[in-house]
């Protein structure tokens, strides 16, 4: 299994799940042209170990296309030498942010 693999959300496939994704987890190339990050779906908890690859071994890992992307995607917002979970770290905390914001309007 390469890197790119193994930053993929995979979720145990759960047949009392709603649903489950396998896809990259820091950026939706779902439009080629206009790459961006990767939402996250709602939940509880998120479980996962991204594999160390911090500065220079960013690009050995993951390749010099895919690491350009990323940089570009998290500019000024991750260090270019940061270890790789502290993309994972950016998504979280949009991730809080947007459910705190969710509770602040529901609760009114």
């Amino acid at each position: 299994m390469d890197a790119e693999e193994r930053l993929r959300l995979r979720p145990r496939p759960d047949p009392e799940a709603a649903h489950h994704e396998t896809r990259d987890a820091l950026i939706d190339r779902s439009d080629p042209e206009h790459p961006k990050e990767a939402g996250w779906p709602e939940a509880d908890v998120i479980i996962g170990n991204p594999p160390f690859l911090g500065g220079k071994l960013l690009r050995r890992g993951l390749g010099d296309d895919y690491v350009e992307l990323l940089f570009r995607t998290f500019d000024g917002r991750v260090p270019r030498e940061a270890d790789l979970v502290a993309y994972c770290h950016v998504l979280d905390q949009r991730q809080r942010q947007v459910a705190q914001a969710m509770d602040a309007v529901l609760r009114g």
